[in-house]
Parts: C-alpha cells; structure tokens; sequence
C-alpha cells in the first residue's frame, strides 16, 4: 500500500494477510527516503514474483527496494529524473521490468507516450515502442498507452493504445 498527498510524506507499508482468514500482519515500513514533502505521492508499485524485491514510482521515477525477511530496504532509483513515469509491471519471471513514460518535447508543445524495458536492477533500458507526438495545444487528438501486461513467455507485453481525435 501507498499513501500520500501534496500537503504529506509519502511511505510504503508491506503487509502479509490471509486469504481465508483475513488476518492481516504489518510487516515493514519504508519511510526514511521521504524526507520532505513530496511532488507526487509514491505510486505504481509492484512486487516480484520471487518477492524479494518491490519496484515504485516516486516523483516520477522509478526506485527500488529489497524484502529480506520480511523487511524493506530502499536500495535507489532505478531511472532518470526527467521521465515522467506512469506506469510499471516486472516479468513473470523477474529479470526485467516494462514501464510506461511520457516525454515532453524541450519546447514544451509535444509529447510522446515511449514504453520501455530494462534489466530489474535498471540496466539495458530499450525502448519498444513510442507513440506519434502529440500536440498539448490539441488535447482531443492524442495516443497514449496503458495497461502494461506481460505475457508469461517474458517476451511479448500488452498494452492499450487509446486514440482520441476530434
């Protein structure tokens, strides 16, 4: 779970809970990196499906963390300040992570939706698909991408592409 607003810090709360019963049990806290209020609330966090690891978006970039019996270490970010991150998802198997980013022209008047993927620990980032750059002065005529999905191969990702014209 994760919380925060514009007035507050963000933090990260890993929690186990059983299905049948559910009895829920705090099991760690990541808040020390949140250490002035925050531009964005933390957001998009996924665990790895071997969940030893937890990936999130915060003030737009994506950083990482480790479960180590049952406790959180914030171990970095994984991307680079100035990628507007939206959206992530790991693999099936955990070896790489796909996530989605918009990108904004240096003049400010265009932006490109771009959906990469990179190696868990943040290396090898490849760009597999982009969108046409879109004009912020037109609204009604975009694509953006959602809904990052990979299939169980750990090669092929899913994704929405949602066209609006006008």
């Amino acid at each position: 779970t994760a919380t925060g607003n514009s007035n507050s810090k963000s933090e990260i709360k890993l929690f186990k809970v059983n299905q049948e019963t559910g009895a829920s049990t705090l099991l760690s806290e990541l808040k020390s990196i949140f250490t002035y209020n925050d531009v964005q609330a933390v957001s998009g966090v996924d665990i790895s499906p071997n969940n030893d690891q937890i990936i999130f978006i915060w003030n737009k970039v994506i950083h990482n963390a480790s479960i180590v019996n049952d406790t959180l270490k914030y171990l970095g970010n994984i991307t680079n300040y100035g990628e507007d991150v939206k959206e992530l998802k790991y693999s099936p198997n955990g070896k790489k992570i796909a996530y989605l980013y918009n990108n904004t022209t240096s003049s400010g008047t265009e932006s490109i939706d771009r959906l990469k993927t990179m190696d868990a620990n943040g290396s090898f980032k490849k760009q597999v698909y982009y969108t046409s750059a879109h004009s912020n002065n037109y609204p009604n005529d975009i694509d953006k991408i959602s809904s990052i999905k990979w299939k169980e191969d750990n090669l092929m990702i899913r994704f929405i592409l949602r066209r609006i014209r006008s």
